[in-house]
């Protein structure tokens, strides 16, 4: 596992906690002090701070295409059918015989960005969330399409507030758009085998971890390599 925007010694505690497990996703919240991981056992929630010390299995699923946390600690999860918080769907009847591929939340959790199947084309849809009076999502209003002139999306994260970066896995023309809502699209240069891409979410550094688990970034204008046999990154808002 990889842990960007946490201290070192969580990140330690964390890998140690889940080294007998195998995690496929996971995601961390600063401000809740929570960490959840999704194994062959379902959602696992605990602290942050200290892994391990209180666990609870707060979702019994195994097959998640989206799991994080929102400014205000709700956990998001995201089959290939619905979104889920506090284990209740949300409403979002537009999705109805659409296919989730991929799922990110805004950094401000404002809005959400999914890659979406239907028909045999996958495009990129962004919608405002909806909560009630306490501050609880209860609903996804209807999205804008932001991926016109991506051919085959498979992968998303916001780059920043209002910037998501997607992935296209074109066979041979591999690349990843830079898209700001409402604005301009800038292409940078694409990496090989992309298991899952992770943002920052303030601009800055962009990371993908690679099929192999080669975990690599992207700083200014180029790809460097980070680390190697990693099963999932997150990022600690």
């Amino acid at each position: 596992m990889a842990l960007s925007g946490s201290n070192p010694d969580s990140i330690g505690q964390g890998l140690s906690f889940f080294n007998s497990r195998s995690v496929s996703k996971f995601a961390a919240s600063r401000s809740g002090n929570k960490l959840a991981a999704l194994t062959g056992s379902g959602v696992t929630e605990t602290g942050l701070s200290a892994p391990g010390s209180s666990v609870e299995t707060v979702d019994a699923r195994t097959s998640l295409v989206g799991l994080d946390y929102d400014a205000l600690n709700y956990l998001w999860l995201a089959t290939s059918s619905q979104v889920i918080v506090n284990s209740r769907p949300l409403q979002a009847s537009w999705l109805t015989g659409q296919s989730i591929v991929d799922f990110a939340l805004s950094p401000e959790g404002s809005r959400a960005a999914l890659v979406v199947a239907n028909g045999g084309t996958n495009q990129v849809l962004v919608a405002p969330v909806i909560r009630n009076d306490s501050g609880e999502p209860i609903g996804l209003a209807a999205p804008i399409s932001i991926s016109s002139d991506i051919e085959n999306a498979v992968r998303l994260s916001w780059f920043d507030n209002v910037t998501v970066a997607i992935l296209n896995s074109e066979p041979d023309q591999a690349s990843i758009s830079l898209v700001s809502i409402g604005g301009t699209t800038r292409i940078i240069q694409a990496v090989a085998d992309v298991n899952s891409l992770v943002a920052l979410g303030d601009g800055s550094n962009l990371y993908a971890l690679k099929e192999s688990g080669e975990l690599v970034v992207y700083r200014g204008s180029f790809w460097s390599s980070l680390e190697s046999s990693i099963s999932a990154i997150a990022v600690a808002r």
